[in-house]
């Protein structure tokens, strides 16, 4: 036990003069000098982090509307193709009703014709 305790005193000693070098390196003018460089690097790497993701957002931005836009043109396109085929499909709907209508006038005349002529031979 008394290894162990030896150990972490050792431990305790050595991590305190480490804080208290550097506490008096970082207090020193050279170490304020390494502060001051160190917050002007990490001001600009903020920044730029900052600027690559503003620019990223912006494209993603213009990426979302062309693909709206473009989505919102599909739509009309297949909307109006849509009613062409139902506007085409409708009138030859109409077309195969009067072609019906016609050949059905045509065989109810022809049938009168030819019972008229059956009565008239009776």
């Amino acid at each position: 036990m008394k290894e162990g305790n030896n150990r972490s005193t050792w431990k305790f000693w050595a991590g305190l003069f480490a804080g208290i070098a550097a506490g008096l390196y970082l207090n020193s003018n050279q170490g304020r000098r390494l502060r001051q460089e160190s917050n002007k690097k990490l001001n600009t790497w903020s920044q730029d982090v900052s600027d690559r993701t503003r620019n990223e957002l912006d494209q993603f931005s213009e990426k979302a509307t062309d693909a709206i836009e473009n989505s919102k043109e599909y739509a009309d396109q297949a909307r109006n193709s849509l009613k062409e085929n139902i506007e085409k499909a409708s009138r030859s709907a109409e077309e195969w009703v009067d072609k019906t209508e016609q050949n059905y006038e045509r065989a109810a005349d022809w049938a009168n014709e030819k019972l008229k002529k059956n009565g008239d031979k009776k």
